[in-house]
């Protein structure tokens, strides 16, 4: 919630929609699209592959500390031959092919 109260260029959350119900999910999303039209650079870890689809425009990949992909959405589903984020990750861990440098 601070976040939304600073004027910083940068902010990272970790894991922010964890614990939230589908409606304050639905608006803290909203604000961080919001925050991201209007320049700031936004840093977001996170597991559920939902929030990322929906809010990154670059992903960054890491299994125990290794980086399997870096990109967008559209180079990781034609990087992994898959229709969706769930499969592509699925496939990058068993395969653990990395594109990053």
């Amino acid at each position: 919630a601070r976040f939304f109260y600073r004027n910083s260029p940068v902010v990272i959350f970790d894991e922010p929609t964890a614990g939230l119900d589908p409606l304050a999910a639905f608006i803290f999303k909203q604000k961080l699209m919001e925050a991201k039209s209007s320049g700031k650079t936004i840093l977001l870890t996170s597991h559920i592959l939902s929030d990322i689809e929906t809010l990154a425009d670059e992903i960054v990949f890491l299994n125990h500390g290794v980086c399997l992909f870096k990109g967008n959405l559209d180079e990781l589903l034609r990087f992994t031959e898959c229709a969706s984020i769930e499969t592509a990750m699925i496939k990058l861990i068993e395969n653990e092919v990395t594109t990053c440098y």
